[in-house]
Protein backbone atom coordinates (compact mmCIF):
# COMPACT_ATOMS: atom_id res chain seq x y z
CA UNK A 1 0.00 0.00 0.00
CA UNK A 2 1.59 3.53 -0.67
CA UNK A 3 1.72 6.12 1.81
CA UNK A 4 3.29 9.24 2.67
CA UNK A 5 7.11 8.15 4.49
CA UNK A 6 8.35 11.54 6.48
CA UNK A 7 11.64 12.57 5.70
CA UNK A 8 12.33 13.44 9.21
CA UNK A 9 11.00 10.94 11.55
CA UNK A 10 10.58 7.02 12.11
CA UNK A 11 7.10 5.79 12.06
CA UNK A 12 7.18 4.93 15.54
CA UNK A 13 7.46 8.76 16.36
CA UNK A 14 3.60 9.23 15.06
CA UNK A 15 1.96 6.06 17.11
CA UNK A 16 1.60 4.60 20.42
CA UNK A 17 3.62 1.25 21.00
CA UNK A 18 0.02 -1.22 20.78
CA UNK A 19 -0.28 0.47 17.20
CA UNK A 20 3.48 -0.23 16.14
CA UNK A 21 3.38 -3.51 17.24
CA UNK A 22 0.38 -4.33 15.49
CA UNK A 23 0.70 -3.03 11.96
CA UNK A 24 4.65 -1.81 11.97
CA UNK A 25 6.28 0.57 9.63
CA UNK A 26 2.48 0.44 8.00
CA UNK A 27 1.08 2.59 11.05
CA UNK A 28 1.79 5.34 8.61
CA UNK A 29 -1.93 4.91 7.55
CA UNK A 30 -3.61 5.82 11.05
CA UNK A 31 -2.08 9.33 10.44
CA UNK A 32 -3.52 11.46 7.99
CA UNK A 33 -1.17 12.62 5.66
CA UNK A 34 -1.31 16.00 5.88
CA UNK A 35 0.18 15.71 9.43
CA UNK A 36 2.61 13.41 8.22
CA UNK A 37 3.85 16.32 5.74
CA UNK A 38 3.52 19.33 8.57
CA UNK A 39 5.57 17.25 10.33
CA UNK A 40 8.15 17.27 7.79
CA UNK A 41 7.67 21.25 7.10
CA UNK A 42 7.74 22.00 10.99
CA UNK A 43 10.83 19.98 11.01
CA UNK A 44 12.81 21.35 8.43
CA UNK A 45 11.20 25.43 9.02
CA UNK A 46 12.90 25.50 12.46
CA UNK A 47 15.84 23.42 11.04
CA UNK A 48 16.10 21.51 15.10
CA UNK A 49 14.51 18.35 16.26
CA UNK A 50 10.94 18.12 16.46
CA UNK A 51 9.94 15.20 19.35
CA UNK A 52 6.22 13.82 19.14
CA UNK A 53 6.72 10.55 20.60
CA UNK A 54 9.95 9.24 21.83
CA UNK A 55 8.83 6.02 23.80
CA UNK A 56 11.10 4.13 21.32
CA UNK A 57 14.02 5.58 22.35
CA UNK A 58 12.90 4.94 26.04
CA UNK A 59 11.08 7.90 26.32
CA UNK A 60 7.70 8.68 28.10
CA UNK A 61 5.97 10.36 25.19
CA UNK A 62 3.31 7.79 23.47
CA UNK A 63 0.24 9.84 22.57
CA UNK A 64 1.33 12.90 20.67
CA UNK A 65 -0.05 11.91 17.53
CA UNK A 66 -2.43 8.94 16.91
CA UNK A 67 -4.75 8.22 19.95
CA UNK A 68 -6.38 5.00 19.44
CA UNK A 69 -10.02 4.72 20.97
CA UNK A 70 -9.65 3.74 24.13
CA UNK A 71 -6.84 5.87 25.29
CA UNK A 72 -7.83 7.48 28.33
CA UNK A 73 -5.27 10.78 26.88
CA UNK A 74 -7.41 13.35 25.67
CA UNK A 75 -10.61 14.30 24.61
CA UNK A 76 -12.83 11.44 23.41
CA UNK A 77 -13.13 13.38 20.47
CA UNK A 78 -10.02 14.60 20.05
CA UNK A 79 -8.34 15.02 16.61
CA UNK A 80 -5.68 13.12 17.75
CA UNK A 81 -8.18 9.59 17.53
CA UNK A 82 -8.49 10.45 13.43
CA UNK A 83 -4.49 11.07 13.01
CA UNK A 84 -5.18 14.58 12.78
CA UNK A 85 -3.09 15.92 15.13
CA UNK A 86 0.48 16.48 16.95
CA UNK A 87 1.56 17.37 20.12
CA UNK A 88 5.13 18.58 19.34
CA UNK A 89 8.23 19.63 20.97
CA UNK A 90 10.33 21.70 18.93
CA UNK A 91 13.83 21.63 20.49
CA UNK A 92 15.75 24.92 21.55
CA UNK A 93 12.25 26.80 20.42
CA UNK A 94 10.10 27.68 23.41
CA UNK A 95 6.28 26.71 22.30
CA UNK A 96 5.54 30.34 22.58
CA UNK A 97 7.49 31.66 20.35
CA UNK A 98 7.26 28.20 17.96
CA UNK A 99 3.47 29.01 18.18
CA UNK A 100 4.16 32.87 16.71
CA UNK A 101 6.52 31.73 14.26
CA UNK A 102 3.77 29.20 13.14
CA UNK A 103 1.14 31.71 12.74
CA UNK A 104 3.55 34.34 10.90
CA UNK A 105 4.85 31.38 8.42
CA UNK A 106 1.05 30.35 7.54
CA UNK A 107 2.05 29.72 3.79
CA UNK A 108 4.66 27.18 4.97
CA UNK A 109 1.75 25.39 6.39
CA UNK A 110 -1.23 24.56 4.30
CA UNK A 111 -2.61 21.76 6.42
CA UNK A 112 -2.43 23.01 9.59
CA UNK A 113 -5.68 24.29 10.52
CA UNK A 114 -6.39 24.62 14.13
CA UNK A 115 -3.26 25.21 17.03
CA UNK A 116 -4.10 25.26 20.86
CA UNK A 117 -2.89 28.81 22.26
CA UNK A 118 -2.37 27.05 25.95
CA UNK A 119 0.45 27.46 27.83
CA UNK A 120 1.61 24.01 27.47
CA UNK A 121 5.19 22.50 27.14
CA UNK A 122 4.61 20.79 23.63
CA UNK A 123 2.65 22.79 20.26
CA UNK A 124 -0.36 21.01 19.18
CA UNK A 125 -1.72 21.09 15.49
CA UNK A 126 -4.27 20.00 13.97
CA UNK A 127 -5.52 19.68 10.30
CA UNK A 128 -9.50 19.58 11.38
CA UNK A 129 -12.63 20.82 8.91
CA UNK A 130 -12.52 24.32 9.27
CA UNK A 131 -14.04 26.48 6.68
CA UNK A 132 -11.77 29.90 5.83
CA UNK A 133 -7.73 30.81 5.65
CA UNK A 134 -5.71 30.83 8.56
CA UNK A 135 -4.92 29.22 11.86
CA UNK A 136 -7.80 28.76 13.80
CA UNK A 137 -6.61 29.42 17.61
CA UNK A 138 -8.39 27.31 20.45
CA UNK A 139 -8.03 26.57 24.55
CA UNK A 140 -8.57 22.61 25.03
Amino acid sequence: MKYYCPKYFDPREFVPPEAYEALGDSCLLVMDCRMLKTADALRGFFGVPVIINDWHMHGIRKYSGFRPVDCATGAHWSQHRFGRALDMIIKTIAPEEARTQIIQAKNHFPYIAAMERATTPWVHVDCRAIFGDGIVLFDP
